[in-house]
């Protein structure tokens, strides 16, 4: 009886939900087409290269600028996702003080992702160098951009671990948000990147130590990136006021 007669959510709840919801397709649009750019596309030009299908891209200098240039604008676009992301938890956390957690992390998450494009540029410049101490191999790149680019190097296994924590806050803020809102498409994007998280450590830990194989487990995480945020961004936003704040919001 005394749940029935409790009041449901206000106007400005409502609205600021709506709101989180906007931020949130908007970090699943920019996360998916920055996937595709940083990842996927290298990858494929990757294996065209090494196998000999592209002359006019040469596994080499050549192909190293090239997935700099791609890397750099993906990773410009997956900071806009997860500064949109951040974004959207924020407005969450005004409705729901527990998602301060996913919010933080997020911001975290952000700073290493701008701490690797600061590297992947660094890297770039020095392309030719990297190619010659890669010789088809890329499960040495890292060794060799130490070689090349030291505070490159350092600075992007940085960002990357940092960029991982922004990882782990996204998937639980996904995770908040599946359970509030019951979101079949954001509980699928949850496991996802859930996954994508445990995969990528694997192969951020073999960068610092020896684990064998470890480049193995990176053919899986663009599929996992690509479509994770496809799925929040196909989410559907929940009815509420529309883009004119309730009066109670523009008091507080």
């Amino acid at each position: 009886m005394t749940s029935a007669m409790s009041p449901g959510p206000s106007a400005t709840d409502r609205f600021l939900d709506r709101r989180g919801a906007g931020w949130l397709r908007a970090g699943g649009i920019f996360g998916a087409v920055g996937a595709a750019v940083a990842f996927a596309v290298p990858a494929l030009l990757w294996g065209l290269a090494r196998w000999g299908a592209t002359p006019a891209i040469p596994f080499g200098t050549a192909w190293t600028q090239i997935a700099g240039i791609l890397a750099a604008a993906g990773a410009v676009l997956i900071l806009v996702s997860f500064v949109c992301y951040r974004w959207s938890f924020s407005l969450f956390r005004r409705v729901a003080p527990r998602y301060w957690l996913p919010s933080a992390l997020c911001l975290v998450g952000s700073s290493g992702l701008l701490l690797a494009l600061v590297a992947t540029v660094l890297a770039t410049g020095a392309a030719a160098s990297v190619a010659g101490c890669v010789q088809g191999s890329w499960t040495n790149a890292y060794s060799c951009l130490q070689r090349a680019s030291p505070l490159g190097a350092y600075a992007g296994l940085l960002g990357l671990w940092l960029g991982w924590i922004g990882g782990i806050g996204l998937v639980i803020g996904l995770g908040m948000r599946s359970g509030d809102r019951g979101s079949p498409l954001i509980g699928i994007a949850t496991i996802l990147y859930a996954i994508l998280v445990v995969l990528l450590v694997i192969p951020l830990l073999g960068l610092g130590i020896a684990v064998p194989r470890a480049s193995n487990f990176l053919l899986l995480a663009p599929a996992f990136a690509t479509v994770a945020p496809i799925l929040v961004a196909a989410a559907r936003i929940p009815s509420g006021p529309g883009r004119t704040p309730p009066p109670s919001l523009g008091k507080a």
